[in-house]
């Protein structure tokens, strides 16, 4: 898990009671430097609490929480540089980023990239069977369980099974057929 800076902190505390009314939750929010003379701050929304498939954040939502975190950002003047604001849900392949991320997740698909030692693969691919705070254990097919050292991860993903729908091919990546999330967004100018 990513430390959190003065600036994500204050961002968090002028979400809360934003998606508290709306019963949503923060996955994850995130600042990078977007090239040029602005960054990106990207908030990531998931459903409060479990929720069911087909339950996730609606575009209104999205929208709703862009519009009054943009309001609130530009009238508290809380972001000392310029900036695009991106609100989206996670998505139906999300990020794992915080331990509850992964608790939330255990004993379902991931994928972990991480920084190859030697001849070892750099790719993990399987069900994400144990969080301990310095490793994860991953059972990949045929069963065999692989420790990832957590310092070493670049990035754990949950991986859908499109598979599991009858009718049609499975969607391309990228062809926006299996998206969940939408997005929204704003800048400071």
């Amino acid at each position: 898990m990513t430390a959190s800076s003065p600036l994500q902190s204050r961002i968090r505390d002028l979400l809360d009671p934003i998606l508290g009314e709306l019963e949503l939750s923060l996955w994850d929010l995130q600042v990078h430097s977007a090239g040029g003379r602005g960054r990106k701050i990207k908030v990531f929304l998931d459903r409060a609490g479990d929720s069911e498939p087909g339950s996730g954040v609606t575009i209104g939502e999205i929208t709703k929480v862009s519009k009054q975190l943009g309001y609130l950002l530009d009238v508290e003047d809380v972001v000392p540089f310029e900036y695009h604001l991106e609100v989206s849900s996670p998505g139906i392949e999300r990020d794992l980023v915080t331990d509850a991320h992964f608790a939330r997740y255990l004993g379902e698909r991931v994928r972990a990239v991480v920084r190859p030692l030697g001849d070892e693969p750099a790719v993990a691919e399987g069900v994400l069977r144990e969080v301990h705070p310095d490793t994860l254990s991953i059972e990949v097919d045929g069963g065999t369980m692989v420790e990832v050292e957590r310092d070493r991860l670049r990035r754990v993903r949950t991986v859908f099974d499109f598979s599991i729908y009858d009718g049609g091919p499975k969607p391309k990546k990228g062809s926006g057929k299996a998206r969940q999330g939408a997005k929204a967004g704003g800048s400071k100018r």
